[in-house]
């Protein structure tokens, strides 16, 4: 899948990091099925630095704007940190939102739109996240409309503590 190349293009470059890439299927709004994949280590702890945090944030920007990453016109929202790195695109219908933090800017763009890239090419793999999106779709509005109908379950007893530290 595509993750995984962008791991191999992340070593391959010598870099390490987070690479995130999300999907939201054609006719959807607001169900995007995201995953990620650690290359190395998640934080770097030398810089003080979340990966994992920053590669959602520029993901979710991507997701917001519909455009790259980082745009230097663009008013951050709160929660969006501003770097470039998160690439967007659209195929057969899916929007992807890809991005990939660790290295500096232009090598984290770069790793991010070889994702995409390498996503366009997977037949199977767009397939995939096509079918993923309907079925994860299909559970979220089912799930909202089982809270609408029913509410949520409610424990009808004490609660008991046994300590299991003995």
């Amino acid at each position: 899948m595509a993750l995984d190349d962008m791991k191999n293009k992340a070593i391959e470059m010598g870099i390490q990091g987070v690479a995130t890439a999300s999907v939201l299927n054609s006719g959807e709004t607001d169900d995007w099925i995201g995953e990620m994949k650690v290359v190395g280590a998640p934080i770097n702890q030398k810089e003080g630095w979340n990966l994992v945090a920053i590669a959602w944030s520029k993901c979710g920007e991507v997701i917001a704007t519909g455009a790259d990453s980082g745009q230097p016109d663009y008013q951050k929202m709160f929660g969006e940190l501003g770097f470039v790195g998160g690439a967007c695109d659209e195929h057969e219908g899916c929007k992807m939102a890809f991005a990939f933090s660790g290295a500096d800017s232009e090598d984290d763009l770069v790793v991010a739109k070889y994702g995409i890239e390498k996503m366009k090419g997977d037949e199977e793999g767009m397939q995939t996240m096509r079918q993923l999106g309907l079925h994860m779709a299909f559970l979220i509005k089912s799930f909202r409309l089982g809270l609408q109908r029913f509410g949520s379950p409610k424990i009808h007893e004490e609660l008991i503590e046994t300590h299991f530290i003995r």
